[in-house]
C-alpha cells in the first residue's frame, strides 16, 4: 500500500513480523531481521525497521547493501535503521547502548528518542520532564561523539503522561503535546539539532473521529514549530496500523499543506479589474476567473463528505471510514504489487537464512 501511494515517502515501523506466511509465530529475536527483509523487498521507499541488537544491525546493514550496491552508497543515505529510547529518568539500558556504540563507530546516524510520561518516570510536571529529556538527550549526544565526532545525532521526542483512571500511558493528550512542543523547539533553538515529535503516537484504537481529531492536534502542534512530518496509519500508541486511517490522515496532511501554503498577494490575486468589471452587487460564479483558479485556491478533499445535509437515517457510504476502506481497497487494485529484482530477492533471503541460523543458535546457548 505504501508503496502504491505517490505521496508516501517511506515505509517501515511500526510494521511488525509476527507471523509466517503458513501462521506459525516468528520468535522474537528474528523479527527485526525478517521484519527488515519484508520491507526491503517488498518496495522502494524503505525507511526504519527494529534494530535490538548488534546482530541485527550488521544483518540489516547487509541487505541494505543489496539494495544500493555498496556500503559507500548505502552510508550517504543509511535506512532500515532503528531510534533507541534512553529510560526515563536518566537511563540508558546495556543493549540500546551496545547498537547505539556500533552506530557510531560506523558513522550511521544515531537517533535517540526518549519517552518520558508524566506521573511516572518523570515527575507529573512538563518543566521537569523537559529537564529530565533534555540531560537524557546532552548525556547520549556526547557519548556517542565521544565514539566517533562525526557520527550524525538526530532526535525526536515521544512525550506520555499517565491516565489515572485506567493506570496506561497516553501519548495524544493537551499536557504530552504541549511538553513534546516544548523539548522540540529547545533543541532546535539553542542546540541547532532537530528534534521531530512523535506524530504517529495517538491513544485512538480505532480509525474515525477521535484518531483524527487527535492526529489533526498533533499535526498542528508540530506545523506550528515550522515542521511538517505526516506518519499515517498507526493507532493504539502506535502498536497497530490501520489501512483506512492511513488514507484519512493522508487527507488531513493535504489540508494541513494547503493551510500552510499561505496567500499569495499579487496585482493578479488582488483581481481589482474583475471587481470593478462586475460592480456593486456583482456576481462572479459565472466568470472564467471562477472556473481557471477554483482548483487552485479551494482544496479539494476525497474522503470528508461535504454533501448538503438531509433529514433521515444516516448513509454510512458517506462515513469517513467507509470511504476511507473503499479508497485503499482500489489503490490496491488497480496498483500491481511491486516486484524486486530476482537476484537482490535471493541475496536478501541467503541473508536472512544466514542471521536467522546464528540468532537461533545464540538462543540455545543462553
Amino acid at each position: 500500500l505504501g508503496q502504491a501511494i505517490s505521496e508516501v515517502d517511506s515505509v517501515g515501523n511500526p510494521l511488525m513480523y509476527l507471523n509466517e506466511p503458513d501462521g506459525t509465530q516468528v520468535p522474537g529475536p528474528l523479527m527485526p531481521l525478517k521484519g527488515a527483509a519484508v520491507i526491503a523487498k517488498n518496495c522502494r521507499k524503505p525507511a526504519t525497521a527494529q534494530v535490538i541488537t548488534p546482530l541485527d544491525l550488521e544483518l540489516i546493514i547487509e541487505i541494505g547493501v543489496v539494495l544500493k550496491g555498496s556500503w559507500n552508497e548505502y552510508k550517504k543515505e543509511p535506512f532500515l535503521m532503528s531510534v533507541k529510547e534512553p529510560t526515563s529518568p536518566l537511563k540508558l539500558t546495556g543493549m540500546p547502548g551496545e547498537v547505539l556504540f556500533v552506530m557510531a563507530q560506523k558513522g550511521l546516524p544515531c537517533h535517540l528518542t526518549p519517552m518520558p510520561l508524566l506521573g511516572l518516570n518523570v515527575p507529573m510536571s512538563i518543566p521537569a520532564g523537559v529537564c529530565i529529556v533534555n540531560a537524557e538527550i546532552l548525556a547520549v549526544w556526547t557519548a556517542v561523539k565521544a565514539v566517533n565526532p562525526d557520527a550524525p545525532v538526530e532526535a525526536s521526542i515521544v512525550s506520555g503522561s499517565m491516565n489515572m483512571r485506567y493506570g496506561q500511558p497516553n501519548f495524544a493528550a493537551p499536557e504530552v503535546i504541549l511538553s513534546d512542543m516544548m523539548i522540540s523547539h529547545l533543541y532546535e533553538k539553542y542546540y541547532r539539532l532537530q528534534c521531530d515529535q512523535g506524530i504517529s503516537w495517538i491513544d485512538a484504537n480505532y480509525p474515525g473521529t477521535q484518531a483524527a481529531l487527535e492526529r489533526m492536534y498533533k499535526l498542528m502542534a508540530c506545523a506550528a514549530l515550522g515542521k511538517i512530518n505526516y506518519p499515517t496509519g498507526a493507532l493504539a500508541s502506535n502498536t497497530v496500523f490501520s489501512p483506512e486511517q492511513a488514507m484519512i490522515d493522508l487527507e488531513m496532511g493535504a489540508a494541513l499543506n494547503k493551510f500552510l501554503d499561505g496567500v499569495k498577494i499579487t496585482e493578479e490575486t488582488l483581481c481589482l479589474d474583475l471587481i470593478q468589471r462586475k460592480g456593486i452587487g456583482g456576481n462572479f460564479f459565472d466568470d472564467i476567473q471562477v472556473a481557471s483558479n477554483f482548483r487552485d485556491v479551494l482544496w479539494l478533499p476525497q474522503l470528508l463528505d461535504r454533501s448538503p445535509a438531509v433529514c433521515g437515517p444516516v448513509d454510512r457510504d458517506k462515513d469517513i471510514v467507509h470511504s476511507a476502506y473503499k479508497k485503499w481497497k482500489k489503490i490496491l487494485n488497480d496498483v500491481p504489487p511491486y516486484q524486486i529484482d530476482k537476484e537482490k530477492a535471493k541475496e536478501i533471503d541467503n541473508i536472512v537464512k544466514k542471521g536467522s541460523r546464528i540468532i537461533l543458535d545464540n538462543m540455545k546457548r543462553m
